[in-house]
């Protein structure tokens, strides 16, 4: 259709621009992306048409930033919502033909990063729009991708999207429970664990371990005032952690490194490129991923003194709130990641009699 109308391309585009018509063209662009017969190849003539839509939707990043900067969500929604479905249908090219210095790799490499920053938009809304785009990328070969689409694109994305799923903090530097309007509830249980799940593909157990650990404090703060500094990062480790006990369950289970591909994508024709090809490689993973789960449970473990601490400063009456020491949303996550990993805990015997001292705390919060 775009070469049969050259112009229609720069048609769409400059509708997408426009505040009256930039619903109309996202939807256009939407249901035209969505045909089963529009998955773009690495073929010549599909790269060159990826790389002239990609060059469109790079003169909008200007637009862009003025919809941030006004808070104009609906424009900034609409455009991504475009955008998101145009890079799912041409996820090959972007992740296959964007290495290089032409020109065409140039906007293709330059879309990824604005897609990229769109996961950090102030609406939840348009980095929802871009899941989408990540899982529909795991199932290209790392070894045909593009370098920059490799671990180091991940490893942004993953901290990208650790930082958008801590609690938001108002101006009184207290949790902003109505933030969004239940976006933000949205984004960490649906949208945000599909994409962390999408990180641990691509970068490995161990790169993923490590991205994670350095979220948790070397030691577990021993006072109200060093939590408070402190438990926004261990809640959201703890959070990705029980989004994909799954997958880390799974591999600390394994006995050998897979002799075929699986369905997740694991094995030497998936994205991990062959990471379980020697029992070594194995081996380092499950260390790295006990060692974490270790310092994470160690971490709930001093919760109880701390509500201790709120307690007995509330004069050791009954039912005190230890919020002042521990902010309710911490809880349900610990909560939650204890549950998630609770038959990993039954060969972890020093490890038992405390969580049961945290769950007991837990259900008396």
């Amino acid at each position: 259709l775009s070469q049969a109308h050259p112009r229609l391309v720069d048609s769409v585009i400059h509708a997408l621009a426009d505040d009256v018509t930039v619903q109309a063209a996202a939807d256009a662009l939407c249901e035209t992306c969505t045909l089963d017969v529009l998955v773009l190849s690495t073929d010549p003539a599909d790269v060159h048409l990826a790389a002239s839509i990609s060059a469109g939707l790079l003169q909008l990043k200007p637009r862009l930033a003025r919809a941030a900067a006004e808070g104009d969500e609906d424009w900034a929604s609409a455009f991504t919502h475009a955008l998101g479905q145009f890079a799912t249908c041409a996820a090959k090219p972007l992740a296959c033909a964007s290495a290089g210095p032409s020109a065409e790799a140039g906007h293709l490499q330059q879309l990824i990063m604005l897609m990229l920053e769109c996961m950090n938009h102030p609406s939840y809304r348009v980095a929802d729009n871009l899941v989408d785009v990540w899982v529909s990328l795991q199932d290209l070969p790392m070894d045909q991708r593009a370098p920059e689409m490799r671990a180091p694109l991940y490893e942004q994305l993953l901290q990208v999207t650790l930082e958008r799923c801590q609690w938001p903090l108002g101006d009184d530097n207290v949790v902003d429970v109505d933030a969004d309007d239940g976006d933000f509830d949205k984004w960490r249980h649906q949208s945000a664990s599909e994409v962390i799940t999408s990180c641990l593909g691509a970068l490995g157990a161990t790169q993923f371990v490590n991205t994670l650990s350095r979220l948790l404090p070397a030691e577990p703060p021993a006072t109200a005032e060093g939590w408070a500094q402190q438990w926004r990062g261990v809640e959201v480790a703890l959070y990705a952690l029980s989004a994909v006990n799954i997958e880390l369950k799974q591999r600390l289970r394994a006995e050998s490194p897979p002799s075929a591909p699986p369905t997740t994508p694991t094995g030497e024709n998936s994205p991990l490129g062959g990471r379980f090809s020697d029992a070594v490689g194995l081996a380092r993973e499950k260390v790295h991923i006990n060692a974490l789960l270790t310092a994470a449970f160690r971490l709930t473990h001093a919760i109880p003194s701390l509500g201790q601490q709120a307690v007995a400063g509330a004069s050791g009456s009954a039912g005190a709130d230890v919020s002042p020491a521990v902010d309710p949303h911490f809880l349900p996550t610990a909560a939650a990641y204890t549950g998630s990993f609770s038959s990993w805990l039954k060969g972890q015997p020093d490890l038992i009699e405390p969580t049961v001292t945290f769950t007991l705390f837990t259900a008396a919060a």
